[in-house]
């Protein structure tokens, strides 16, 4: 999910609160009259919540990842217990082992 901002309107005056997740609340709420300076502000928020890392941060191949995934395929560690070393999910897991079979293969070519 991407950054939400929510605005209530009222005449002359509004409330804003920004999520980076349906139930993670960036910052505080703040009101901000109709004028150009607290606009002004708002436009500044809105560009600063937009740099705002939201979510799990992306799975990468890693030397830890290398050493599972050689132990994994000679088949002295399953699928399952190479996830939970890694502490990733299944398809994580997957997409790792994909991205790391892929590099692999453009090496040898």
């Amino acid at each position: 999910m991407n950054p939400v901002v929510g605005l209530d309107v009222a005449k002359g005056e509004s409330q804003v609160q920004a999520f980076l997740d349906q139930s993670k609340p960036y910052g505080k709420s703040f009101s901000m009259k109709h004028i150009k300076e607290e606009l002004e502000h708002f436009l500044e928020f809105l560009k600063e919540i937009e740099g705002v890392p939201f979510g799990r941060p992306k799975a990468q191949v890693t030397e830890e990842f290398k050493e599972v995934y050689d132990l994994w395929k000679a088949g002295e560690m399953t699928a399952v217990k190479a996830m939970s070393e890694l502490g990733v999910k299944k398809t994580s897991f997957y997409k790792l082992v994909k991205e790391y079979e892929n590099d692999f293969k453009k090496i040898i070519l």
